[in-house]
């Protein structure tokens, strides 16, 4: 995973099997089709962004999931509160299994794909993943710290190539380095 090396998780996909890691994506807010294949593991299934920094909030948030909701309250202009968005937080991993998750996303921030963020300065407790389509046609990257999730994807409305070597880490990461 530090690395972004497509065959361990191909063969642990094919141990633990795809309907079993599909009705956990789903637990986790996936709501996009999935393949019923190997390739799942790969990424091959597309899913918005939305959905997946939903599922990486579930890693951050030890095992618990809340619906991403935009509007958190509104208030008339005198500071009342006229409506509010209260969220229902639900279990969906258990907190060891997020835990190991996290430590391998961390992973990836201090020794692999990530590692451009902290060469840039980013110094503050993270994990994350980063993502890159076949001929740089996407990228993406997810990550969190403790207290915040962000997801950054690059590319176009129509499948057409971003530009050569345009990988999650080299197009989205420092994106999300800034914003973080």
């Amino acid at each position: 995973l530090q690395q972004s090396i497509n065959v361990p998780a191909i063969k642990l996909l094919r141990k633990v099997g795809v309907s079993l890691v599909a009705s956990y994506a789903r637990r986790m807010g996936i709501k996009s089709p999935l393949g019923q294949n190997l390739s799942l593991a790969l990424g091959s299934s597309e899913v918005t962004l939305l959905e997946l920094t939903s599922a990486y909030g579930v890693f951050a948030n030890r095992g618990i999931r809340n619906e991403p909701s935009f509007i958190l309250k509104v208030e008339d202009r005198n500071g009342v509160v006229l409506e509010r968005s209260t969220p229902r937080p639900f279990e969906v991993l258990s907190e060891g299994t997020a835990a190991t998750m996290t430590s391998m996303l961390q992973s990836v921030m201090d020794h692999g794909t990530g590692y451009p963020a902290r060469a840039r300065g980013f110094t503050l407790p993270s994990a994350g993943k980063t993502g890159t389509m076949d001929n740089y046609m996407d990228a993406w990257f997810v990550g969190f710290t403790p207290s915040l999730v962000c997801g950054v994807w690059v590319g176009y409305d129509e499948k057409k190539v971003i530009g050569p070597g345009m990988t999650g880490a080299r197009a989205a990461l420092p994106i999300w380095t800034d914003f973080m």
